[in-house]
């Protein structure tokens, strides 16, 4: 629902989430059940913002959510249903008629039902901006955040947060090249482990005709972690084929 009083807009929506995960197979060819993870998530949003002029529109938003777990404890005696309210300050933009998309800040906090559980709280960024440089270049950078269900013993859950910066050339009308970067990290809340994660890649993309694309992209990811047997280094080759009418 929205609701706009001249140059003031409120906006109310709430949202639902089913998330399922699905048996692991054993090396042994045994299965272990993963219900203790599957949950459901209500959410409702308000957002309230002022349009300063056509292309500036700053916000307040608030969160209130609920993750309820379809089994009460999991398979370490744990319950894993929480609460959680996040608050954003940010704005829409539409600059120059180059530099569009939303961005915000804010922080976010989990309480979960057991009490041995630490909360999950933290500062976040979330949104996404478009700069078109050139009319033969556009930089994309993107940001999010979220607290993500974990089922490791004495850790609460994770908090991750991702950058990625992403530009695009044309080369050609029908040949453009991609150049990627990204920094992660991964928060494990009620334990010593953390993540940080990098990548860089390069791609083409092949315009064949009109409806069908051909991409190829080579891409190397970096991973440190406070705990050993988790730092790697890894290079993906991928080649596909994009139809599109």
């Amino acid at each position: 629902m929205v609701q706009t009083f001249n140059r003031l807009a409120v906006t109310v929506k709430g949202t639902f989430d089913r998330n399922t995960y699905y048996n692991s197979v054993l090396t042994d060819g045994e299965t272990s059940s993963n219900g203790d993870r599957n949950f459901n998530q209500w959410a409702g949003i308000m957002r309230v913002g002022y349009e300063l002029d056509p292309g500036l529109r700053p916000f307040i938003e608030i969160q209130e959510d609920e993750r309820h777990h379809d089994l009460q404890f999991d398979r370490n005696g744990l319950e894993r249903s929480s609460v959680g309210t996040t608050g954003k300050i940010g704005a829409v933009v539409d600059l120059f008629g180059s530099v569009t998309g939303e961005m915000a800040v804010g922080y976010t906090q989990r309480d979960y039902k057991d009490p041995t559980l630490p909360n999950i709280a933290g500062t976040i960024v979330n949104g996404a901006l478009i700069w078109q440089a050139t009319p033969l270049t556009t930089a994309k950078f993107n940001a999010s955040s979220q607290v993500y269900e974990t089922i490791l013993a004495g850790t609460t859950g994770t908090l991750t947060r991702d950058v990625n910066l992403q530009v695009d050339h044309a080369f050609l009308l029908w040949l453009i090249g991609t150049l990627k970067a990204g920094y992660g990290t991964d928060d494990y809340v009620g334990s010593t482990l953390s993540d940080r994660r990098y990548f860089l890649a390069g791609g083409l993309t092949y315009k064949l005709t009109r409806d069908m694309w051909l991409r190829g992209e080579v891409r190397e990811d970096w991973q440190t972690a406070t705990q050993p047997g988790l730092t790697y280094m890894a290079t993906s080759f991928l080649l596909g084929l994009r139809l599109q009418r």
